[in-house]
């Protein structure tokens, strides 16, 4: 699910009508002292159901296995995906956060 963005406006909070896929997508500018900057990051987990145990865990850092083994390939694994998206906007020329 993704979930709304909102900027702060006087005295009011107010949506920017885009995703965060959107923003991720393209470079994205609020203001002259505000800069949009993020990642998207997909992790794959390997669990075994019965006891929960992490046998894998894999992302665009390489892949890392719980140790043990994996059993024989009767065995089940549920398989996680997980999809994570950060957006930050920050002051470009200071260097500073201003939200997340």
């Amino acid at each position: 699910r993704s979930f709304g963005i909102f900027f702060w406006e006087g005295d009011r909070l107010k949506p920017i009508p885009v995703s965060a896929e959107m923003l991720l997508s393209a470079p994205f500018k609020l203001t002259n002292d505000s800069t949009l900057v993020g990642s998207r990051q997909i992790e794959v987990s390997g669990i075994e159901p019965k006891m929960g145990k992490v046998l894998y865990r894999c992302s665009a850092n390489g892949c890392e296995t719980g140790g043990g083994g994996f059993g024989e390939e009767s065995d089940e694994i549920l398989v996680v995906r997980r999809v994570q998206q950060t957006v930050r906007s920050i002051d470009p020329l200071r260097g500073i956060e201003r939200w997340n």
